[in-house]
């Protein structure tokens, strides 16, 4: 597992509650690589299977599956400015 974090999830949930969550994946038995971004990956064959994936050290991992969870930065301007009041993660 990669995560651009300390943590898996550091920035919703916190350093703790991320913690937790990596500990959970560990004692699964999966890897995990923390703090560290994704470059490319590498597909084989004609239909294009992801083999490895490439973090941006150029370290390469081998990889089964390959799933994506990216997040979003949410745009609170709007709100901001119509003098909504919003909780720290941006919401009203």
């Amino acid at each position: 597992m990669l995560c651009d974090y300390n943590v898996p999830l550091e920035p919703v949930f916190g350093y703790d509650i991320g913690q937790m969550i990596s500990h959970e994946h560990y004692k699964n038995g999966v890897k995990m690589y923390q703090g560290v971004n994704l470059r490319k990956m590498k597909m084989e064959g004609q239909e294009g299977a992801v083999k490895k994936v490439v973090l941006e050290s150029g370290y390469e991992i081998n990889a089964d599956v390959v799933i994506i969870g990216a997040g979003s930065i949410i745009n609170t301007k709007l709100a901001t400015d119509a003098g909504l009041n919003m909780d720290m993660n941006g919401g009203i």
